[in-house]
């Protein structure tokens, strides 16, 4: 239910989740968080590549993909790293799992996708739709993000545009990086 309550009102959600104790019965944990983003990416590869939520798909999905939560490991990081340091610096396991919180657009898009995918008769037709789709899990996912380094880390303004350039440079370099050296992007680039 946090996710929702993040979606829809994020400063204030942010702001309660970060006065919280960390031992609270529903405190957001990293475990927790990574399931959720992990089956709802295998989720989507086994609905949108068989037609069902096949075991194997699934399995072999969150297995390929836990390279997401290892980027977002590495920008959060960053991000504590140079902007939340110091002696009340929030721990960054408490910080990730806030973050964590946040991913609730993504997982509607990719939940969206899959339906998209799944119920509508010629799903290449439906692709504006997805893009529209895609615009708005981007920008509420940047608001999000902005939310969780305010409220949640508790970074003032500038801080905040600081940490959310670096955020977003760590996560795309990152990925950018693993496409190139995985060889995925060789066949688009012009080399």
């Amino acid at each position: 239910m946090t996710v929702a309550w993040v979606m829809i009102r994020p400063f204030r959600t942010y702001a309660t989740l970060a006065a919280e104790s960390p031992d609270a019965e529903d405190a957001p944990t990293v475990v927790g968080g990574v399931l959720r983003l992990l089956f709802v990416l295998a989720a989507t590869i086994a609905f949108t590549a068989t037609g069902r939520l096949a075991p194997f798909e699934l399995g072999s999905a969150m297995i390929s993909f836990a390279y997401v939560p290892l980027v977002e490991v590495l920008a959060v990081a960053a991000v504590l790293r140079v902007f939340a340091r110091g002696p009340n610096g929030m721990p960054f396991t408490r910080a990730y799992a806030l973050y964590l919180v946040g991913l609730g657009p993504w997982l509607l898009f990719f939940v969206f996708a899959s339906a998209l995918c799944l119920f509508t008769p010629n799903p290449s037709r439906a692709f504006p739709v997805l893009g529209i789709a895609l615009v708005v899990a981007d920008v509420w996912g940047i608001v999000l993000t902005c939310a969780w380094l305010k409220r949640g880390l508790g970074l003032g303004a500038l801080r905040t545009a600081g940490a959310m350039l670096l955020f977003y440079v760590v996560v795309h370099a990152l990925v950018l990086g693993y496409y190139l050296a995985s060889g995925q992007l060789r066949p688009i680039l012009p080399l």
